[in-house]
């Protein structure tokens, strides 16, 4: 396997993790200022 297209793919995983993690926690705190 290529180590350029490895490494774009791995910072691919990180980024969508990244901007779940970032979404999840911005919904989390509308839902504890919600209550």
């Amino acid at each position: 396997m290529d180590d350029r297209k490895f490494e774009r793919i791995l910072t691919g995983l990180v980024v969508v993790i990244a901007v779940i993690f970032i979404a999840t926690m911005i919904a989390f705190g509308f839902a504890v200022i919600g209550e």
